[in-house]
């Protein structure tokens, strides 16, 4: 059976005046319709402070803090529910979800090491990235939980538990790598080369050339709650940053903000990008 409507779940006007039926039900109709759009207009943050936002569901937001070496996990209202990593973390570069289980990698010590949290921000286990590169702490969980890393030399591998195998090999950029979970599979953006997506076994799905120019350094990506995959890109003698969706079927560049002196952006429901206010989402 077909749900109801949200606007028309009232009990029909008792009056019999036809007129007063339709004046009240038109005021009651717009009263509703305002109720149901309300959530609709909420905007998740996607970039805080230039720092990629990861999302569980569509209500908690974590990001790592800018002055302490903790992840702050977020509300919808941009008040800090809970805290991860004190008194463990010591510098926290990515985090991303799964299921009930956040994930954060962590570059201070001579590797990188991948920390689990409860959601409620216990610590469940340390992995060490070891076979990684020692330059990097960019990492992707697929949803079997296995963890890629890059190695150095153009190698994606897959670690689960004690063992590791190659996922895939790749390009390698200039620049550091960005590697992400994303659409059951794993993003990985070699700046000056390509951005890719892969399944969950390493096969391509797509691969596109490098869209952006030597001038533009692009130095973050998150995946919000509908899968939408976001770049931002900051331009370093104009001081501003601009934030670009792709599409998860073709790579192909289908959104982008406007540019912005400050490095927060949230998105909308349908996609659309703006600036954030970074004092609401640093309470």
């Amino acid at each position: 059976m077909a749900s109801t409507p949200c606007w028309a779940r009232r009990s029909s006007p008792t009056t019999s005046a036809v007129s007063r039926r339709i004046a009240r039900f038109s005021l009651v109709a717009l009263a509703t319709l305002a109720a149901c759009k309300a959530p609709s207009t909420f905007k998740a943050p996607i970039f805080i402070a230039g720092r990629s936002v990861a999302t569980m569901g569509d209500s908690l937001f974590a990001v790592p803090a800018a002055n302490a070496p903790v992840v702050l996990v977020l509300d919808r209202d941009g008040h800090v529910a809970d805290t991860l990593g004190a008194g463990t973390l010591s510098q926290p570069v990515q985090v991303q979800a799964l299921a009930d289980t956040w994930f954060v990698s962590d570059g201070g010590g001579t590797t990188p090491t991948l920390f689990a949290f409860t959601a409620d921000g216990h610590l469940l286990r340390k992995t060490s990235l070891a076979t990684a590169d020692p330059a990097s702490a960019q990492f992707a969980v697929l949803p079997d939980g296995r963890v890629v890393v890059e190695r150095a030399g153009g190698q994606l591998v897959a670690l689960a538990g004690d063992s590791n195998t190659i996922f895939v090999p790749v390009q390698v950029g200039p620049r550091p790598s960005l590697l992400v979970g994303a659409d059951g599979g794993v993003f990985y953006a070699a700046p000056g080369k390509s951005v890719a997506l892969y399944n969950g076994f390493g096969h391509i799905r797509w691969r596109v050339d490098w869209p952006w120019a030597d001038s533009a350094y692009v130095g973050g990506v998150a995946v919000d709650s509908k899968g939408r995959i976001h770049l931002i890109s900051g331009v370093g003698n104009q001081r501003t940053f601009i934030v670009y969706t792709l599409a998860t079927a073709s790579g192909e560049i289908v959104r982008w903000s406007a540019a912005d002196s400050v490095p927060t952006f949230v998105v909308d429901r349908l996609g659309a990008l703006t600036r954030g206010d970074t004092t609401h989402w640093r309470r």
